[in-house]
């Protein structure tokens, strides 16, 4: 039995006769923190008979060995080599060859020793070598019996298994299909998905792992490995399938010339799919057969990966970027691997940089951003695409080898800062720092004069410094996640320049500050706050006319809306999702002219969503909706009176309905109006999609026109259905 973990070490030397060439077998080496006595144990041939067969060396390093039982351990050894328990853990710990070779040499050792034990009765000194030969054995079946007791007590508790690979192989890929299938999810009461950065933290690994977990006692040993999964790369055939599925429209047979550069370029990617995807993804949009030559032919093929860990395919597709997107994509680096950012926080991020430009008085800069995201994402340089609000909001993720090409060419532009990292340039423009407290950003402020992103995302403090107002260039403040946070100073309304601002998580926030109208470049807003009234009784959101997005999520005491609300004459998108007690909207809010996304979840107060207002006047509103979601609403009953009216009948595309079990019924006069609608979705509304039935459902004609239908998830009309969810940023 091994107390905590064993200290042990096995070598073999053995030395041809010839040449005198060592062959070192290392078995495992596991440091242990309280053994420190080893004992070597050296045994020759001296008999004349035996060195004609060879010269043997035996060393032994051993910790707390059992004593030996008899001279037949030879064979026993021997039998336990032999045995798949043994050759399991051997491949697991990459010494399957050894062990073979080490095997082959026992075998010779014994076929010696018959012959030996004849003549010892003559020979002292054969006598003597057998002795320390066989007490030799005797140890190395104690070592041997150690790799069996691994290899039992792994298929008692598994805790580890290694994926190993050259980076782009499909790792985490493959991690992750194990991760969420269901066979597996059904083994476990708790699972947790945490990513290891390259600067191994331990106090910040363990704080991810909380945040998965609250509750459960998991224990981890980092000898609980069982077999080693080494991950080759794909056969030639699979990657030029998958390299014409990127690059090809049409077919294949459209451009034989094409296709055969293509095979050669194939063949220079190794198997690496996420280099086979890169240059397919580059190509798609090229049909002269010079761009492809050139690809194969370039140059970047002879650099050496290892100078910089940058896989010459993944160079090659930056370099065919234009030169504002590679500034979007280098700058892409200011998040952490591994991290999932949404469309919106990336935009706000190059807009903070000033990458953006509108070129037009009618073109947002958001939509510029979103192509610019679509030509990245065209490009395989972002992946794990998960649609949170379809067409509006979503969330992807780089690949770690991705990243570290943005990071490469960002240097020195774009730096990632350590908390305790000294000698930080003063003209630092994009800072993420986490669980700080007051002091440490207040030091922040003072140095660093020039800063334009500042992410503090589940820091520690009750108050923004005062002096948060002298950034003068700070385009994006994040607050997320401050559980502790009470209040925001006055001066963060001198942030003229502030264009991103999220509060999400904040539940502690009393209030938004007084003068919060005069941030007059906001365009993005997330808010989580204690506060009753949204904007309390400020005076002027009419200056917040560049406001674009606003979230409104986890407003526990949230009872109204602000009733200036129709002030923000630039909304496109409001979310209010978790407000328990807001009990009314403001009937101002219909008259957002701009708005084109409308989400409100999971307010169980919530009866009406026309307002306190009645009147003809109410019916001229929204004249530029095109998503409409409602869902977790209890108390809702009927669908708003302006969905039916006025300018949103001609506008509307998409409407979500979901966990909305007092809506029983469509109006009488159905969707009809809604022409041109193309989505309608409805989710755990019993009687309402009861009646939604094909054909034998009450109100299956009011909704027969509409192109896409899904009832629960099951298609009614054809369409390829993408679940909507919101997103929290």
């Amino acid at each position: 039995m091994i107390s905590h973990r064993q200290d042990w070490t096995l070598s073999i030397q053995t030395f041809d006769q010839r040449s005198q060439t060592p062959l070192l077998l290392k078995m495992c080496h596991v440091q242990e923190k309280n053994v420190g006595i080893f004992w070597l144990l050296t045994c020759q041939a001296l008999n004349p008979i035996l060195t004609m067969f060879m010269g043997f060396s035996l060393s032994l390093c051993l910790c707390n060995m059992a004593e030996s039982f008899a001279f037949a351990i030879a064979d026993r050894v021997l039998g336990k080599l032999g045995s798949a328990l043994i050759q399991e853990v051997g491949l697991a710990w990459g010494v399957k060859t050894e062990l073979e070779e080490l095997n082959d040499t026992l075998s010779t050792i014994r076929a010696v020793l018959l012959d030996a034990e004849e003549k010892q009765a003559t020979s002292h000194q054969l006598r003597d070598w057998l002795g320390k030969l066989k007490d030799g054995f005797y140890d190395a079946e104690d070592i041997v019996d150690e790799f069996e007791y691994e290899a039992l007590r792994q298929k008692v508790n598994v805790s580890v298994i290694p994926i190993v690979g050259i980076g782009g192989l499909g790792k985490t890929t493959l991690a992750g299909l194990v991760y969420n299938d269901e066979r597996v999810v059904g083994q476990f009461s708790t699972k947790m998905w945490v990513c290891v950065s390259d600067e191994f933290d331990i106090e910040k690994l363990v704080k991810k792992i909380l945040k998965e977990i609250r509750k459960g006692d998991e224990s981890y040993s980092d000898s609980s490995m069982v077999q080693l999964q080494k991950i080759k790369g794909l056969c030639h055939d699979d990657c030029l399938s998958l390299f014409v599925k990127c690059s090809f429209r049409d077919g294949e047979d459209e451009y034989p010339n094409l296709l055969k550069i293509g095979d050669q370029i194939v063949e220079k990617c190794a198997g690496v799919p996420l280099a086979v995807r890169s240059l397919g993804s580059l190509l798609y949009s090229k049909r002269d057969e010079w761009d492809w030559v050139s690809i194969r032919d370039s140059e970047i093929w002879e650099l050496e990966q290892n100078e910089d860990g940058i896989m010459a395919a993944l160079r090659l597709s930056y370099y065919d970027l234009p030169y504002h997107l590679k500034q979007c994509f280098a700058l892409c680096s200011v998040f952490a691997k591994d991290f999932e950012f949404s469309n919106v926080e990336l935009i706000s991020t190059w807009m903070a940089e000033g990458l953006i430009h509108s070129s037009g008085q009618n073109a947002k800069m958001e939509d510029i951003g979103e192509r610019y995201i679509n030509e990245l994402l065209s490009r395989s340089f972002f992946q794990d695409v998960e649609q949170r609000i379809p067409g509006v909001l979503y969330t992807f993720k780089m690949h770690d080898l991705v990243h570290d090409l943005a990071m490469f060419f960002a240097q020195p532009e774009c730096l990632t800062l350590n908390f305790h990292k000294k000698d930080i340039p003063k003209r630092v423009q994009h800072a993420a720092f986490s669980d700080t407290d007051e002091s440490f950003v207040k030091a922040c402020i003072l140095r660093f004069k020039c800063i334009r992103r500042l992410d503090l995302q589940d820091s520690n403090f009750e108050a923004l410094p005062n002096s948060i107002g002298s950034l003068k260039h700070l385009r994006y403040l994040n607050l997320s996640g401050n559980k502790r946070i009470k209040k925001l100073p006055n001066s963060i309304c001198k942030l003229y320049h502030l264009q991103f601002l999220t509060l999400f998580g904040c539940s502690e926030l009393e209030e938004l500050p007084r003068g919060i109208w005069s941030m007059i470049s906001l365009r993005t807003v997330s808010i989580t706050m204690k506060q009753r009234d949204l904007f309390g009784k400020e005076k002027g959101l009419r200056s917040l006319n560049s406001l674009q997005h606003l979230q409104i999520v986890d407003c526990l005491n949230l009872e109204f809306l602000s009733k200036g609300m129709e002030s923000l004459i630039q909304l496109r998108i409001l979310v209010i999702s978790d407000c328990p007690s807001l009990v009314s909207l403001s009937h101002n809010i219909k008259f957002l002219t701009a708005l084109e996304v409308l989400v409100i979840d999971n307010c169980q107060k919530l009866e009406s969503m026309d307002g306190e207002a009645e009147g003809q006047e109410d019916i001229q509103s929204f004249g530029s909706l095109q998503i409409l979601f409602f869902g977790d609403l209890p108390q809702l009953e009927a669908l708003p009176r302006w969905l039916l009216h006025g300018p949103t009948s001609n506008t509307l595309h998409q409407l979500h309905i979901s966990n909305c079990p007092s809506l029983r019924a469509l109006p009488e006069s159905g969707l009809q109006k809604l022409v041109y609608l193309q989505k309608l979705e409805i989710e755990d509304c019993p009687e309402l999609i009861g009646r939604c039935k094909t054909e034998t459902g009450e109100d299956w004609q009011k909704i027969a026109h509409i192109p896409k239908i899904y009832l629960d998830g099951e298609k009614i009309a054809s369409f390829s259905v993408n679940t909507l969810k919101y997103q929290k940023y």
